[in-house]
């Protein structure tokens, strides 16, 4: 009888290993999940009945505010889930610390933030401190940069329920000008819906239902890019190296030059209503309605469903955390999987063919990370680290190497929060890219 279970549990890795395993019903967040965020060990769930929260890659999860349930936009801002104000990207503080004082914030922040982001994009002229918020058509007005700054902190006792109201009867004002000219909210928000942002070294990038809106990190303004984009109703965006994705009700999309010009990428994505996009490595998730989850290992060129147990196919979201993918859907919560039973006939040849820096994997990151790099030819490789000032900071790899796909891990802990950048070299080719240490 003893071998017996030592040999149906051998079985079970093994299948596990070979890519059998399933989907795993979370308990916990409740009602449909429309949004998902990690950020190190943490996972933020925006649902139709509340706002979960977990400390534990997913396993366990707490209730945090039931106000934040059916907001205008799931897309709320969190500590390392970055959001567009006047063109570049600002970070709140750590969110785990201050939970409790959330219990008393009732202002619906995804509504804020698409209405803000929506804004900003139509008006690229506009700043911040230029941002008036009225209930009353301009007669009294709370100046946002002042309302983000303390909803930044998330202070308890904020008396902001009556702003939610205004928020969900469309019926706020708002100034760009100072309170010298209003225009309703609902005006705003009905012009252009921002359903995801994504950013890479250069540019931030916003998916809205009027195509991909583009802007230079540093002082660029918002121009709309979708040559080639044939359905521009983007629900998600997702950055791999120098590949940008969109998903959209017409499938996945690729841009390789910015947003410039995209190319569809839908072989073997038998449902092609895209609504959620993640990146693991080298391998995307995408999160179907009607179709469930579906996985890539070659940049779009070929899907494969991974539903096995997955019982809601109509998926909302997906993040990665850890070594795990986490999906939510509408009419099933929320699900978790691991990555590795997914990925191991899609895993990419070990030597590529050419000379490459990929992204850090997590970033913002806590206090490692991983880098990827690969080299096309026998040589010496130098892999650094600098701060803003040039300075190097870490020495990762500097040693001869044979033609092959590497990874190193960063470890920042001894380094103060901010961004930094890492540089390849091998012979003649210099790759660099940005990376950003949040504490």
């Amino acid at each position: 009888m003893k071998k017996l279970t030592l040999l149906s549990l051998l079985i079970c890795v093994m299948l596990a290993r070979s890519g059998y395993g399933q989907w795993t019903r979370v308990t916990g967040p409740t009602g449909d999940v429309m949004y998902l965020t990690a950020y190190g060990p943490g996972i933020l769930a925006q649902t139709t009945t509340g706002f979960f929260h977990s400390t534990d890659l997913g396993l366990t999860w707490t209730e945090t505010n039931s106000a934040f349930a059916d907001s205008l936009l799931g897309m709320f801002p969190s500590d390392t889930a970055n959001y567009l104000v006047n063109n570049f990207l600002g970070q709140l503080p750590p969110l785990p610390d201050t939970l409790k004082s959330m219990q008393t914030a009732s202002l619906d922040l995804s509504s804020l933030n698409s209405m803000l982001t929506s804004l900003l994009i139509q008006y690229p002229e506009t700043y911040l401190d230029s941002i008036a918020l009225s209930l009353d058509t301009g007669k009294t007005a709370i100046k946002v940069a002042d309302l983000l700054s303390r909803l930044a902190l998330y202070a308890a006792g904020i008396d902001t329920q009556q702003i939610l109201a205004q928020f969900e009867l469309a019926q706020a004002w708002i100034s760009t000008n100072g309170g010298a000219e209003w225009v309703s909210v609902q005006k705003v928000m009905s012009t252009l819906e921002v359903r995801s942002t994504a950013y890479d070294d250069q540019y931030a990038f916003a998916a809205t239902n009027m195509g991909v809106f583009r802007a230079a990190l540093n002082d660029g303004e918002w121009a709309q890019v979708n040559s080639g984009l044939a359905d521009t109703n983007v629900y998600a965006l997702a950055v791999m190296g120098n590949a940008l994705f969109a998903g959209t009700p017409g499938g996945v999309y690729i841009s390789t030059n910015e947003g410039t010009t995209w190319t569809s990428v839908n072989n073997g994505l038998t449902k092609t209503d895209v609504r959620a996009l993640a990146v693991y490595g080298t391998s995307i998730f995408a999160g179907t309605h009607g179709g469930g989850v579906f996985v890539s290992g070659n940049k779009g060129g070929i899907w494969r469903a991974v539903n096995t147990g997955l019982t809601s196919m109509n998926v909302n979201a997906l993040v990665v955390s850890g070594q795990n993918i986490h999906a939510g859907t509408t009419g099933g919560g929320l699900w978790m999987r691991p990555i590795s039973e997914m990925l191991t006939a899609i895993r990419p040849p070990a030597t590529p063919t050419t000379f490459l820096l990929a992204q850090n994997y997590p970033n913002p990151f806590n206090p490692t990370t991983k880098i990827e790099y690969g080299i096309a030819s026998i040589g010496f490789v130098s892999l650094k680290v600098y701060d803003l000032l040039g300075r190097t900071v870490a020495t990762l790899v500097s040693e001869v190497r044979k033609p092959g796909r590497y990874e190193v891990r960063f470890d920042g802990s001894r380094l103060p929060s901010g961004v930094y950048f890492y540089k390849l070299q091998a012979g003649n080719l210099i790759n660099v890219k940005k990376l950003t240490l949040m504490k």
